[in-house]
């Protein structure tokens, strides 16, 4: 790929000057130090001794680096200051399309990769990132053929396994989803997402048993997971297991109250538990903090007999 060969060039280039100050420019405009990475790349990029090309790279790794700093509108600039400078730029194309795709633009995203794909057409990055915005944009189709090649050009690359299980996942062929997340937790079983992936499938075959297996290995992983507790409580309710659930949703209230309609599924937990009082006081909460989840909410309360505040917004769509 471009990126190897613009990393060949620049190391070549600080070996051959004499400089101390550019070959430690090479490192840093890779750092995970973003601010870092953000004034070695500027002093690459002024830099006469590059090549338009070699330009373009270091403007790109500053264009990331800007994005994880939550500077968009910096980094589409470098981008599109890199393709100025060099047409030709896959890297510079793939960069900006990975900006659109994390900001939703998909179909510009697409266009990007078709771009970097044109130059670089045997890249299995920018194939796999490109089956993601296809399969993001409803494209289930076009995006298995752009991740079946990209896993015939790179075995062994667990998150394109991911992204092809996800998309058999949605168009609900959990056993090839399930074959995938399997091989993506084969070679990279320190990975948490995969198994909440794979939970999901099996959630969808009604295996909760092995959902929350993984759920619980995913949750070892990364323990602040919000959305890997609602998962594992919505199998611990499936199962009538109503203690360990409301446990589950207890932790997410704890990590992210307004991530999902928290309140609303403890809630109906308790109920379910006969636990009246509670399922009350959190479906009142559920009222007051989801406004998509408000109708349901006054619907379970008046099946409680509850008293509820009159808010006239809500009961007009009762009526």
């Amino acid at each position: 790929m471009l990126t190897i060969k613009s990393l060949l060039t620049l190391a070549a280039l600080a070996a051959q000057v004499q400089q101390t100050d550019i070959r430690q420019d090479v490192d840093d405009c890779r750092s995970d130090n973003f601010a870092l990475r953000i004034v070695a790349c500027t002093r690459l990029a002024e830099n006469v001794r590059l090549l338009p090309e070699q330009r373009a790279f270091v403007l790109s790794e500053r264009g990331f680096a800007r994005e994880m700093m939550h500077d968009a509108e910096g980094a589409l600039a470098d981008y599109d200051a890199a393709l100025k400078i060099a047409p030709r730029s896959s890297y510079a194309y793939f960069s900006r399309g990975k900006l659109y795709q994390r900001n939703g633009e998909l179909e510009r995203s697409v266009a990007d990769f078709d771009e970097a794909i044109r130059i670089d057409p045997d890249s299995p990055v920018v194939l796999s990132e490109r089956g993601r915005s296809r399969h993001m944009m409803g494209e289930s189709r076009r995006a298995l053929a752009d991740l079946d090649r990209a896993i015939e050009l790179r075995l062994g690359v667990a998150y394109i396994h991911r992204y092809r299980g996800d998309v058999h996942r949605t168009s609900q062929d959990n056993d090839r989803a399930i074959a995938d997340y399997n091989e993506a937790i084969r070679i990279e079983p320190g990975e948490p997402s995969a198994y909440a992936a794979r939970a999901v499938a099996h959630q969808q075959k009604g295996d909760h048993d092995r959902a929350i297996a993984d759920l619980s290995e995913h949750l070892r992983l990364n323990p602040q997971s919000d959305w890997g507790y609602s998962l594992r409580a919505a199998s611990h309710r499936a199962k009538g297991n109503l203690d360990l659930a409301i446990a589950d949703y207890s932790d997410v209230i704890r990590l992210k109250p307004d991530t999902f309609p928290v309140f609303l599924d403890r809630g109906l937990a308790y109920r379910e538990k006969g636990e009246r009082e509670h399922a009350i006081a959190d479906l009142r909460e559920a009222m007051k903090r989801y406004p998509g989840y408000q109708v349901k909410a006054l619907r379970e309360l008046q099946a409680l007999g509850a008293e509820t505040e009159k808010k006239p917004g809500v009961l007009d769509l009762l009526r």
